[in-house]
C-alpha cells in the first residue's frame, strides 16, 4: 500500500518506521546517486583525499565527460564537495563515514570486508 493511500486511510506508520520529513527526499536522492556502479567506484576514489577530476580519470578507467557527470550527480546528490584551485577541480567525499556507509552496504549484501 503506498504511503499517500495508507495516509488516507488514517494509518499512519510506526514511529520507528518514520524519519524527518524533510530527510526522506534527500535519503532517495544519495540511494539513487548510489545505484550506479561507476559512482560507487568514483566515491571509493575520492573518499581518502580529494582528487582532481583528472587523476579520478586515471583511477577508474573512464573518460572525463563520463567521470564529470558522475561526480556531478554525486555533489547534487551531496555525497562529494568540491573546490577550485586555478584550472584544476578538485572533489573529496563529504565525510569519511561515506566509506563506512559502503563497507557496511558489502556487508549487508553479503560481500567481503574491507579497510
Amino acid at each position: 500500500m503506498s504511503t499517500s493511500k495508507a495516509r488516507k486511510q488514517g494509518h499512519r506508520p510506526h514511529p520507528e518506521c518514520q524519519a524527518p520529513q524533510e530527510l526522506i527526499p534527500r535519503l532517495a536522492m544519495a540511494g539513487k546517486a548510489l545505484s550506479d556502479e561507476n559512482r560507487i567506484r568514483i566515491l571509493l576514489c575520492v573518499c581518502p583525499s580529494a582528487k582532481a577530476v583528472s587523476r579520478v580519470v586515471e583511477e577508474v578507467g573512464l573518460s572525463q565527460p563520463l567521470v564529470s557527470h558522475h561526480l556531478k550527480e554525486l555533489r547534487r546528490a551531496g555525497l562529494v564537495s568540491v573546490e577550485r584551485s586555478g584550472p584544476f577541480v578538485f572533489y573529496q567525499a563529504i565525510d569519511p563515514a561515506v566509506k563506512d556507509l559502503l563497507a557496511g552496504l558489502a556487508e549487508l549484501v553479503g560481500g567481503r570486508e574491507w579497510d
